[in-house]
C-alpha cells in the first residue's frame, strides 16, 4: 500500500511567512542585514538551519552565536501560538485518508514540529510518525529523511508518495527515488513560487483535490 509523506511547513500548516518573519527580524537585530520574509522565503524556503547561517557568513563574514537558534524558535514559538493555521481543508482530507498509511517528514526541529501540529489539531493523526531532520545526517534537499521514514514506516521508496511545498524538498524526494506532488496552496506561495515546484509529478494547490489525484495516479 502507498504510504504518504506529508511535509510540515507550508504543506500541513500555514507557516513559512511566520518563520521568515520571525527570522529576518532576528538577522536584522543580530546582524544589520535587511531582507523581507517574502524574499527570505523565496530563498529558504525548505532548507536548513545550516544553509541560513552559511548566507549570514558569506554575507557579513559572521559566525551564528549559539543563542541564535533558541532565540529564533522562541520567537517562532510565540508567533505559532497567536497566529499559526492549518492549512485550508487539511482536516477533512485527512478524515478521508484515515485507513491510508502516513506521516510527516521536516527539515524543522522537532519541538517547533511537534508545536506546530499540536497547535493546529494535526499531532494526532500522525503521531509517532512525526519525523524531523534531526534524526538523519542531512535534511533535505539531500534524500535522507524521506528515505529514514520510508524505513521507519516499514515501505520501500518506490511505494511512497511525497507531498511538498518546496523545491529542496521536490529534490530530496525525487532523490530518494519517490513519487512527488507539490502543494501550492500556502500564503507563501504565487505564479513565479510555483514555477521552482515544476519537478514534480504534478502540483495542485487546494487539498480538497488530493483524493482525486492520488485515485488517477493509481490507474
Amino acid at each position: 500500500m502507498t504510504l504518504l509523506i506529508f511535509d510540515c511547513d507550508g504543506t500541513l500548516v500555514d507557516s513559512e511567512l511566520l518563520h521568515a518573519q520571525a527570522e529576518v527580524d532576528l538577522i536584522k537585530e543580530k546582524f544589520g542585514l535587511v531582507v523581507s520574509a517574502i524574499e527570505h522565503n523565496r530563498r529558504f524556503c525548505g532548507c536548513t538551519d545550516s544553509d541560513v547561517s552559511q548566507w549570514i557568513k558569506e554575507k557579513t563574514g559572521k559566525e551564528i552565536s549559539t543563542d541564535f537558534y533558541p532565540e529564533l524558535t522562541k520567537r517562532k514559538n510565540i508567533l505559532f501560538s497567536d497566529r499559526l493555521q492549518a492549512m485550508p481543508h487539511i482536516h477533512g482530507l485527512l478524515r478521508q485518508l484515515t485507513d491510508v498509511p502516513k506521516c510527516v517528514a521536516s527539515n524543522t526541529n522537532l519541538n517547533t514540529l511537534t508545536l506546530s501540529l499540536q497547535k493546529t489539531g494535526l499531532y494526532n493523526w500522525f503521531a509517532p510518525n512525526i519525523f524531523s531532520a534531526q534524526m538523519v545526517a542531512h535534511g533535505k534537499p539531500a534524500p535522507d529523511l524521506f528515505l529514514y521514514a520510508a524505513q521507519q514506516m516499514r515501505v520501500t521508496p518506490q511505494d511512497c508518495i511525497v507531498i511538498e511545498d518546496s523545491q529542496h524538498g521536490v529534490n530530496a524526494a525525487l532523490a530518494a527515488k519517490m513519487r512527488v506532488f507539490s502543494f501550492a496552496g500556502g500564503s507563501h506561495c504565487d505564479a513565479a513560487y510555483k514555477d521552482k515546484l515544476s519537478k514534480a509529478e504534478l502540483v495542485f494547490d487546494d487539498m480538497r483535490e488530493l483524493p482525486h489525484l492520488l485515485k488517477l495516479n493509481q490507474e
